[in-house]
C-alpha cells in the first residue's frame, strides 16, 4: 500500500501494529497522518516510533537541522492524536535514537 503525505491508506481497524522507524520527523502534517494511523489500528493496537534525538548542544548539527522537533514534541503530537503512551524502551546500541511505544485505547 502506498500512502500519501497525510494517510497510510489502510482500511479501518485493519492492523495490530504500526512501526515508524527514523521517518516520523518527516511527517509534514502529523495530525492528519496520525489520525490515519489511529483509524487503521484495531482497538488496543500499538504504535512504535523510533526516531532521532534532537537535543540542542548534544546532537550533531545535521540532526538539529534535519529533525523538526525533539522527542517530547513528537510525544505530545502522538498523544494529542488520541494515543496513550506506554513506555520508552532503552535499546542497547542506540546512540542517537529513541524508541517510544503507544497504544490505541480499547
Amino acid at each position: 500500500m502506498l500512502g500519501t503525505d497525510t494517510s497510510i491508506r489502510l482500511p479501518l481497524e485493519s492492523v495490530d501494529l504500526v512501526f515508524v522507524c527514523d521517518t516520523y520527523h518527516h511527517f509534514e502534517q502529523p495530525s492528519e497522518t496520525l489520525a490515519s494511523i489511529y483509524r487503521a489500528l484495531k482497538p488496543g493496537g500499538r504504535l512504535v516510533v523510533i526516531d532521532f534525538d534532537r537535543i540542542p548542544g548534544v546532537s550533531r548539527g545535521w540532526l538539529l537541522g534535519h529533525v523538526r522537533a525533539g522527542k517530547d514534541g513528537f510525544r505530545d503530537e502522538i498523544e494529542a492524536a488520541g494515543f496513550e503512551f506506554d513506555d520508552e524502551v532503552d535499546v542497547e546500541g542506540f546512540e542517537e535514537n529513541y524508541l517510544l511505544r503507544f497504544h490505541k485505547p480499547e
